[in-house]
C-alpha cells in the first residue's frame, strides 16, 4: 500500500520513468470523497479477513458481499481515472528526460475500452427509449421488461454488432436498433433460462432474477413480450428504412438464431445431455451460445451497403468461432465439465477466430481484441491492459484483483456449506457474481 504514493519514477527500469505517483494519480476529485482509494482498498480487505473468519450468519455475509461490490466497482472508477493521467517519461544516456507516448499495448487498450463504453451507453440509452414505460398499461409487465433488461450486463452481443458494422463504416445511428434488437432477445433468454422449470436461479447480474423478483407467469410474459419486441424494432426502425429488402435479412438471421435450429434449441437440448461426451457439448455450445454470437456479427455486417460475400463468410465464421470460444471459457468460469479441455480450446477457437478476420481488408483491431476479451475475461484488465508496463503500474490494479479474487474464492469456498450444493440457485451467482461485476 506504501509503494502506492511512492515516486513513479524512482521504481521503473533504469531508461524508463514514469512521472508522478500513485498518491497524486488518485488524489483530485478524491479529496473531495469522504475516503480514499487507499482507505477503500484497506476496508475491502478487512471485508475478506472477516468473511474468511467464517464466523458470520448468512445475513450479515450477504451485507458485506453487497459491500464489496460497490467498494470494487469505486476503486475501478478511481483507477481508471489515473489510468489517463500517467505520462511516460523516457531518459537519454546524458540523464534528460522527455515526455514519450504511452506503449502501443496500452493506447489500444484504452481506446478500446473506450470504444467499449462508448458503445454500451449508447445501447443501454437505446433500450431505455425502445423498452415500454412502466407508466403504460399493463404497467407491472413493462416494469418487469425493463427490471430484466435494463442496469446491468456487459451488453456483448451489442457491442460486438456495433463494432463489427463501425469496421465497414457503418454509421452507429444505423446500427443501434439492431443491437438493442439483439439484446433483447439475450434479455429474454436469460429471463427464460432463470425459470423454475429451467435452471432455477434465484440470481441474474447481482440482483434478485426476474421470476424471484415479480413472479413465474410475469416471468414468462417478460420473455415472450422482450422476444417480439425486438422483431418489432428492427421491423418498423426508420434509421433502417434506407435497406430496403436487407431488412427482411436481418429478421431472418435473428429469428434463426433463436429459434430451434439456434438458441431455444440449444436450451432444450442442454436439458438433458451427456457432458461427457465432446460432440453434444460442442452441438449444446453451438446453438445455445454461438448462434446468437454470429448473428450479432452478421447483423452488423448486414447493414453495410456493400458487403461483399467473402466478407460475409468471413465475418460470419469469426462470430461462430468467438461463440464457441465465449461458452468454453464460461465452462472454465463456472468451473463445469472438463475445464483443462475448455480452457484450451477456447484459446484454440479464440486463435482461429483472428485468423478469419486477416481476409478483409478493413481495420480489424476491435474484433481481434473481442476475440481476445472471449478467453480473457476475468483477468483482463491484467493480462492486457498492465501488461509489459512497470511493476509500481500493477501494484494498485493487482492489489485489488487480490482482493477481488480472495472474495471470489472463499464465496465459493464457504456457499457449498452455508447452502448445502454450490449448485443450488442462491448459491451459484454468488459463487461468480464478483466476476461479473468487474467486467460491468
Amino acid at each position: 500500500m506504501e509503494q502506492y504514493n511512492q515516486t513513479v519514477r524512482s521504481a521503473y527500469a533504469s531508461n524508463h520513468r514514469i512521472k508522478g505517483n500513485w498518491g497524486e494519480l488518485l488524489s483530485g476529485s478524491e479529496q473531495q470523497n469522504e475516503s480514499s482509494f487507499e482507505e477503500q482498498l484497506k476496508l475491502l480487505e478487512t471485508i475478506v479477513r472477516r468473511m474468511e473468519r467464517g464466523e458470520q450468519s448468512l445475513e450479515d455475509s450477504l451485507q458485506d458481499f453487497q459491500a464489496g461490490i460497490q467498494i470494487v466497482r469505486e476503486c475501478q472508477s478511481r483507477l481508471k481515472e489515473a489510468e489517463l493521467r500517467i505520462v511516460q517519461l523516457t531518459e537519454s544516456e546524458d540523464g534528460r528526460h522527455k515526455e514519450e507516448p504511452l506503449t502501443r499495448d496500452w493506447l489500444d487498450v484504452m481506446s478500446f475500452e473506450a470504444d467499449w463504453q462508448r458503445c454500451r451507453k449508447a445501447v443501454e440509452s437505446a433500450l431505455d427509449v425502445q423498452l415500454p414505460s412502466v407508466s403504460e398499461s399493463p404497467e407491472k409487465l413493462h416494469e418487469a421488461m425493463r427490471y430484466a433488461t435494463l442496469d446491468g450486463g456487459k451488453r456483448f452481443r451489442a457491442v460486438l454488432l456495433i463494432m463489427t458494422g463501425e469496421m465497414l463504416g457503418v454509421d452507429t445511428e444505423v446500427l443501434l436498433d439492431p443491437a438493442v434488437a439483439i439484446e433483447c432477445v439475450h434479455a429474454y433468454s436469460l429471463v427464460h433460462d432463470d425459470l423454475p422449470c429451467m435452471d432455477d436461479d434465484q440470481y441474474r447480474r447481482g440482483k434478485l432474477s426476474c421470476f424471484a423478483a415479480y413472479d413465474e407467469a410475469t416471468a414468462v410474459l417478460v420473455g415472450d413480450a422482450l422476444q417480439t419486441l425486438a422483431f418489432e424494432i428492427i421491423a418498423s426502425s426508420d434509421q433502417l428504412n434506407h435497406m430496403g429488402g436487407r431488412r427482411s435479412s436481418l429478421i431472418s438471421v435473428l429469428a434463426k438464431a433463436s429459434g430451434s435450429r439456434g438458441m431455444a434449441g440449444g436450451q432444450a437440448l442442454d436439458l438433458n445431455f451427456d457432458s461427457s461426451n465432446a460432440d453434444s457439448l460442442l452441438r449444446v455450445h453451438r446453438l445455445k451460445t454461438a448462434k446468437l454470437i454470429q448473428a450479432s456479427v452478421r447483423l452488423g455486417a448486414l447493414a453495410y451497403e456493400n458487403l461483399k460475400d467473402e466478407e460475409y463468410a468471413a465475418l460470419s465464421e469469426y462470430g461462430e468461432l468467438i461463440g464457441l470460444s465465449f461458452q468454453y471459457q464460461d465452462d472454465v468460469l463456472d468451473d463445469e465439465h472438463d475445464v483443462e479441455f475448455a480452457r484450451l480450446r477456447a484459446s484454440e477457437l479464440r486463435d482461429q477466430a483472428i485468423g478469419a478476420l486477416k481476409t478483409l481488408s478493413h481495420d480489424t483491431t476491435n474484433l481481434q481484441k473481442i476475440a481476445e476479451f472471449t478467453v480473457e475475461r476475468l483477468y483482463w484488465h491484467r493480462q492486457i491492459l498492465w501488461r509489459n508496463q512497470p511493476d509500481h503500474l500493477r501494484i494498485p490494479s493487482s492489489g485489488l484483483r487480490f482482493t477481488v479474487n480472495a472474495l471470489i474464492f472463499w464465496w465459493r469456498s464457504n456457499l457449498p456449506k452455508i447452502c448445502g450444493s454450490s449448485r443450488k440457485p442462491n448459491c451459484r451467482l454468488l459463487s461468480i457474481s464478483f466476476e461479473i461485476i468487474w467486467l460491468t
